[in-house]
């Protein structure tokens, strides 16, 4: 039994947006998505009530793959499920992710 591509990735005329790895994760993950033409890229990361944790314009982009590290250093991130939206110009795909804050003290 194959597993449905649909899980993995969301895409639209203009790009495609693929699921974050590693997933669950702890202090990063990288973001992959493909561009079909040179567009202005925006990231957004949101809790599940909406609030926006982190955004960041990532500015004017060539077509073709690219990949955004998300670090959770600094943000002051609860474990949980949080959405990340990447846009192109005026359109944007979600994908949802699972944090685990690292309970190591030093």
């Amino acid at each position: 039994m194959g597993v449905d591509e649909k899980e993995h990735f969301s895409t639209s005329d203009k790009f495609t947006l693929f699921q974050n790895y590693p997933n669950p994760f702890t202090v990063s993950t990288i973001i992959p998505y493909t561009i079909k033409e040179r567009g202005d890229v925006f990231i957004r990361v949101t809790n599940l009530t909406g609030r926006v944790v982190y955004e960041e314009n990532l500015g004017r982009k060539s077509e073709g793959k690219h990949f955004f590290n998300f670090k959770t250093i600094r943000k002051n991130l609860s474990s949980g499920i949080y959405f990340y939206t990447v846009g192109l110009d005026k359109e944007f795909l979600i994908r949802k992710m699972v944090y685990l804050k690292n309970k190591t003290f030093h």
